[in-house]
């Protein structure tokens, strides 16, 4: 089944294998186009498709989500719209860590 839509006024009709081929819109009686509607269904088919899937920042690889992955195929980890090799992952978690335990100090010893 395949909805095509008239490109006068508008109105969705539905056409399947065993209508004819050569159609027309019950309302303004425009000849109807089946190959166009078809290609237009594939395109829009494709696109819903392709903003299924999630790509890395740095290699475009499918993964298949965007926080806290790591890419299978540059190994970096990604965050969001970002790609961050290992060595700068385990630098920043330390200067975290550090800030943490610093303020935890101030806070409660200090």
């Amino acid at each position: 089944m395949l909805r095509i839509t008239c490109k006068l006024c508008g109105t969705q009709t539905t056409w399947d294998d065993f209508k004819p081929a050569d159609i027309k819109c019950p309302r303004c009686g425009e000849k109807l186009n089946i190959h166009t509607s078809l290609k237009d269904n594939i395109e829009y088919r494709e696109r819903i498709e392709a903003a299924r899937f999630k790509r890395c920042p740095f290699c475009k690889e499918i993964v298949s989500r965007l926080w806290f992955k790591r890419c299978p195929g540059c190994r970096r980890w990604i965050f969001g719209r970002r790609a961050i090799s290992g060595k700068w992952f385990a630098v920043i978690a330390l200067v975290i860590g550090y800030l943490a335990i610093s303020a935890m100090y101030f806070i409660y010893l200090y």
